[in-house]
């Protein structure tokens, strides 16, 4: 590994792990037409969609999906990254916590009496990204992740490189992809301080970005909220910050409330 945290060798050994999640992620880079070329430059040791996904000793590059849904996680999560060189954080669950943290502005008792009524054996521990008890090196966003992006990330590493992940709004490709604008038509869409790098698919879709990439950093949130109380109720604007990415700075004012 060199001093920049990319690789070297000739046929890294990779782990791909999910924790709490829908298997969305693994699954949008699992079938672009690429993987396969770099499971030729690769050894895989661990996958559970494809094999299992136990941990087998060392790892050049660890990928996890999902985030750490209960104390057994967390534990799995810091084996994990203890036998990693490079550790990714793979989708919206993993870098920002995701849909789950929904469940952080609710009682957490109540949450798991609702979901697991029958059982006394699982300890749920509050939703977050996996950051918060493991080193990241890499973080791939969205929900699911965009596979080319994956693939592009992979690559470099093997390569012995940084992968680079886009700091712009997801307007930018709106723009490029000739995308009528959600906000000039009345819809409360995010794109103005979501992290784009996804090809804005959702608004070429004729659906708002909800920001499943997480904030943009530097984004002017405060204007974006004002526009938006233009068109939707306050209630429904805190919601809206809330769904993938309440935790992070930018997101997490306003989905507390704070508009």
């Amino acid at each position: 590994m060199n001093k920049k945290g990319s690789l070297k060798k000739v046929k890294p050994v990779i782990g791909i792990f999910d924790l709490t999640d829908c298997n969305g992620c693994l699954w949008a880079f699992a079938n672009h037409p690429d993987f396969l070329n770099i499971l030729k430059m690769v050894k895989v040791k661990s996958f559970r969609l494809a094999s299992e996904g136990k941990l087998r000793g060392h790892y050049d590059i660890s990928i996890v999906e999902g985030y750490p849904g209960d104390e057994e996680e967390v534990e799995i999560l810091k084996r994990i990254r203890e036998n990693s060189d490079i550790l990714i954080a793979l989708g919206a669950c993993a870098c920002t916590g995701g849909i789950q943290t929904i469940r952080n502005f609710l009682k957490l008792d109540e949450v798991k009496n609702y979901v697991y009524p029958d059982s006394t054996s699982i300890k749920l521990v509050e939703a977050k990204p996996i950051d918060a008890y493991v080193k990241v090196d890499f973080y791939i966003p969205g929900c699911p992740v965009n596979g080319r992006e994956v693939v592009e990330a992979l690559k470099a590493l093997i390569l012995g490189k940084t992968p680079e992940i886009p700091n712009y709004a997801v307007c930018v490709e709106c723009k490029m992809r000739e995308t009528e604008c959600m906000l000039i038509n009345g819809l409360p869409c995010l794109g103005p301080v979501t992290r784009g790098g996804c090809n804005a698919p959702c608004p070429a879709a004729g659906y708002i970005c909800d920001g499943c990439r997480g904030p943009l950093k530097e984004a002017n949130f405060a204007s974006e909220a004002e526009i938006l109380k233009q068109i939707i109720k306050e209630k429904d604007l805190t919601l809206l910050f809330r769904r993938y990415a309440s935790l992070m700075e930018g997101f997490r004012e306003i989905a507390e409330g704070g508009v």
